[in-house]
């Protein structure tokens, strides 16, 4: 007896299951000769009766009468991605960390549902499509530098409560641009995400590191790791911002101005002198760029920048993975590289300062603030300074 090859549907049924739970089938155009997949709904006594009834249109390349003229999900994605890849080309907004949040929502909501038609959707299908955000994504293969990452048992609430934000701008936009009729979310897709609260919940735990243990940090980091520390610590930037700092950032004077990539906000901060000689103990040893990074600041000694790639699977942060091992190195039971903005806002906000905070952190006003949006033209350099000079003596009293 002949074995079965992997893959091949069985004879008397020419659907497969598709991970959306819907049975589908791939089929070439036959004049453009692109490959499109097609979805015959969950039921499998009736997908197999509309697959009789359409498969002679679908194999002339022609669409069904019984399907929608409306974009598919699939569609509606990719221009609502470039649409808002060519805002930020043009405007600078939204952020490009933002679009690639947002492509990997859309991606992750394509996953669930389909290449279907959103207008089918009734506010139950957007009640479990949230329930599923709260399942972890499954990794079926390990990211770049063959590490799976960190893995969890349930998405926590903020992560879906974000996730539903994302899909709502998209349809939203989608029914503003008049591609779909407004959806029907109905009354659970809030971003709201309450849960059980029990005792180990309710107990908040910091994520803060205190001045004594950055201390031992930043003596046991090596030289292409230390100023990444302090710059952290001195400003509030984050793994992205500071992986993406270029050599022209660097201006021969102790001020930095650096927008941050997320918002666009504008930053501009004062540099320590131990974070400036960090700086240059690092330049003297700064190792040969690869091709294409010769304009990065900080390069690994492998000549790459310290973060690397855009989607999920596919990203590479060396910076916190670098500070992680480096914190275990040092004795030291908890906090991530990004806990030092954490912390650096933690203790710049004892100035009292807020304006001058926001600014450093490369935050924006909200929308109902005339004051911060408005009215409030600049920030001196006074402010900025003492703001940073208050982290210093906070950290300069951990030394031992």
């Amino acid at each position: 007896m002949q074995a079965k090859k992997k893959g091949v549907k069985p004879d008397d049924f020419p659907l497969y299951l598709h991970p959306s739970g819907q049975w589908a089938r791939r089929l070439k155009h036959p004049t453009t000769k692109k490959w499109k997949t097609y979805y015959f709904g969950k039921d499998r006594d009736e997908a197999i009766k509309r697959w009789k009834s359409e498969k002679d249109s679908l194999f002339a390349g022609a669409t069904p009468k019984t399907r929608s003229d409306l974009p598919s999900l699939q569609e509606l994605g990719n221009v609502f991605i470039a649409a808002k890849r060519d805002e930020n080309a043009t405007t600078g907004k939204p952020g490009l960390r933002h679009i690639e949040l947002l492509e990997m929502t859309i991606r992750r909501l394509i996953d669930m549902m389909g290449d279907s038609v959103v207008t089918e959707w009734k506010p139950t299908d957007f009640a479990r499509i949230k329930l599923e955000l709260f399942k972890p994504v499954k990794r079926t293969k390990p990211t770049r530098g063959k590490v799976f990452g960190r893995r969890v048992s349930k998405r926590s609430p903020e992560t879906v409560a974000g996730d539903v934000r994302r899909i709502k701008v998209f349809l939203n936009w989608c029914a503003a641009a008049e591609h779909i009729p407004a959806p029907r979310y109905g009354g659970m897709f809030s971003p709201e995400t309450e849960m059980a609260h029990t005792k180990q919940s309710v107990r908040k735990v910091r994520k803060d590191i205190s001045a004594s243990d950055l201390w031992k940090v930043i003596q046991a980091a090596r030289v292409p790791f230390k100023p990444i520390v302090l710059l952290a610590i001195n400003s509030g930037l984050g793994n992205r911002d500071i992986a993406g700092m270029e050599l022209s950032d660097l201006d021969g004077s102790d001020w930095i101005d650096l927008p941050r990539l997320k918002t666009g906000a504008d930053r501009r901060f004062h540099v320590w002198p131990e974070t400036q000689e960090a700086i240059r103990a690092y330049l003297a040893k700064r190792p040969n760029p690869k091709k294409g990074y010769e304009h990065v600041l900080f390069l690994t000694s492998h000549g790459h920048p310290w973060m690397r790639g855009e989607a999920q699977l596919d990203l590479i942060d060396s910076i916190g993975s670098g500070f992680t091992k480096l914190r275990k190195d040092c004795g030291i039971a908890r906090g991530s590289f990004y806990d030092l903005r954490r912390t650096f806002a933690t203790v710049a906000s004892e100035c009292l300062d807020i304006e001058a905070v926001r600014r450093l952190m490369g935050h924006k006003p909200q929308k109902d603030d005339l004051l911060g949006r408005t009215y409030n033209q600049h920030i001196s350099d006074a402010r900025l300074k003492a703001v940073t000079d208050h982290v210093r003596t906070w950290l300069l009293g951990g030394k031992p």
